[in-house]
């Protein structure tokens, strides 16, 4: 099964999906990688890490699928977007969305798109 490659729409809803101050630098990312190399929407399911704390820093890592399959790609991919060290970040669902890449090295892991950081009310 073939995955897309990810055309500009799909990289503007990306980018509008992480609304932060990484969406440009991720924007960009994806873009230069999906003219080199071929972005893919793949599944991610968590394989291990810890979803961090307000000492810890989230290394949660993500085994990545062709959307509708069971066979892995590539197995504890962390994600290429940087995450803010000492924050708790929301663990997705299995068989939620991410996207990827395969350089000369392996599967790259771009954004697991529901990985955030968790937030709390003001009191």
């Amino acid at each position: 099964m073939a995955i897309p490659s990810l055309n500009p729409s799909q990289l503007e809803r990306f980018k509008n999906l992480l609304k932060g101050p990484a969406a440009p630098a991720v924007e960009g990312f994806a873009r230069n990688y999906n003219q080199s190399y071929g972005i893919r929407a793949v599944w991610v399911r968590n394989d291990g890490g810890a979803a961090g704390s307000l000492t810890t820093t989230c290394t949660l890592t993500y085994s990545i699928y062709h959307p509708g399959t069971s066979t892995a790609m590539a197995t504890a991919l962390a994600p290429l977007r940087p995450r803010i060290q000492n924050v708790e970040y929301n663990i997705p669902a299995n068989d939620t969305y991410g996207m990827a890449f395969k350089d000369g090295t392996g599967w790259k892991l771009v954004e697991a798109l529901l990985e955030y950081p968790k937030s709390e009310p003001c009191e």
